[in-house]
């Protein structure tokens, strides 16, 4: 450095610049070109008798003004190349991402042709990411979701982040893969210009979902053509879900019974509620699967209904009862119906004797 002020202060500009040796940005050039032109005016001045010391201060000044100059060059150049070192870093670390990611990721304009989609393309649907690029993004929708899709995609442009939608796309097998994807509005990113797309695989949770459902419902048509009431009790919580049944039956209105064991335990007949709930909770405590009991259960008119409960204990992998569901049955008529037999039983078997010493009397 103090060489090169030395030359500086000499007017060696060119030979300062060799030793540099560095590269400088046009700033540096204009401001060479400029100092070039101060050297001429000293000349200049010399020739009108300013003394050289005066010209040597004057020299010494711009060639530090040169010198600083140079040095915020090199300090440019290295802030680039460390700007360079972190963009490759960057590519890279979005490359390991995309290649490695289960998540279909894709870039695509407002036209919906797509400009990059990610090689996790091959594992979701079975396409080279190649393939699909410069393609619409809509030509491998269901027919049966491109209206939705194409009205969320429009609405991306105005709203940042929009809500995730769920939609089918055609696999290269043509199978319908059901994606839950999110889009990001990033046009007026200069890195980007464009939506960016990002779809998980759903379709096992799809499958799920809708198996259940249809599931509940052929339940709920089982349970509304039968009077039967099913029962499920949460052990850990001690709520109880009744279908509508409870109350058809017993003549309860819904907000009469709470959804706790309390509302089943306090209508037990008194004389059978020990009894129950002992029988209950020791099937839940030593590891019994089923529950079967029979008591009388109070109507919402004060009458008792004969009931056959039915039940099933479900824990966990532990082997801890968490969960028990059954069903309740109104046995009233049977019950009527085997006591008259019982008593029309009795009532013969009480007479037999007296008709055979009739017979006996009769007898020559």
């Amino acid at each position: 450095m103090h060489e090169e002020v030395r030359l500086l202060q000499a007017g060696d500009f060119a030979q300062a610049r060799k030793l540099d040796g560095e590269k400088v940005d046009p700033g540096f050039e204009k401001l060479t070109d400029a100092l070039n032109r101060t050297r001429a005016i000293f000349e200049h001045l010399a020739q009108q008798g300013v003394r050289r010391t005066q010209m040597g201060m004057f020299a010494v000044v711009f060639g530090s003004i040169t010198a600083f100059a140079g040095l915020v060059a090199r300090h440019r150049k290295r802030l680039a190349m460390v700007e360079q070192h972190a963009l490759r870093n960057s590519e890279e670390r979005f490359r390991a991402l995309t290649e490695n990611s289960t998540d279909l990721i894709a870039i695509l304009g407002v036209d919906h042709i797509l400009s990059y989609v990610s090689p996790s393309a091959a594992r979701t649907l079975g396409y080279d990411s190649d393939s699909l690029a410069g393609s619409n993004i809509i030509d491998i929708v269901h027919p049966e979701d491109i209206n939705a899709v194409s009205a969320w995609l429009h609405s991306s442009q105005s709203t940042p982040k929009p809500e995730p939608m769920e939609f089918r796309l055609r696999s290269h097998g043509f199978a319908w893969v059901w994606m839950q994807s999110h889009v990001r509005n990033l046009l007026s990113d200069p890195t980007i210009q464009g939506l960016v797309l990002n779809a998980r695989d759903v379709s096992e949770r799809k499958r799920f979902t809708e198996a259940l459902a249809e599931s509940e419902h052929r339940f709920k048509l089982i349970a509304a053509a039968s009077s039967d009431i099913f029962w499920d009790w949460d052990l850990l919580t001690n709520k109880v879900w009744w279908n509508d049944n409870l109350y058809k039956v017993f003549g309860y209105a819904p907000d009469e019974v709470k959804p706790n064991v309390e509302s089943w335990t306090s209508r037990i007949h008194p004389d059978d509620a020990k009894r129950v709930e002992h029988n209950i909770f020791n099937v839940i405590k030593t590891g019994t699967v089923t529950y079967s009991d029979e008591y009388r259960f109070r109507r919402g008119d004060g009458s008792y209904a004969d009931i056959l409960d039915r039940g099933e204990v479900l824990r966990d992998h532990s082997g801890k009862p968490v969960r028990m569901v059954g069903v309740m049955m109104d046995i009233s008529r049977r019950k009527r119906t085997e006591q008259e037999l019982q008593r029309a039983k009795e009532a013969a078997e009480s007479s037999q004797p007296g008709q055979e010493r009739v017979s006996c009397q009769h007898e020559p």
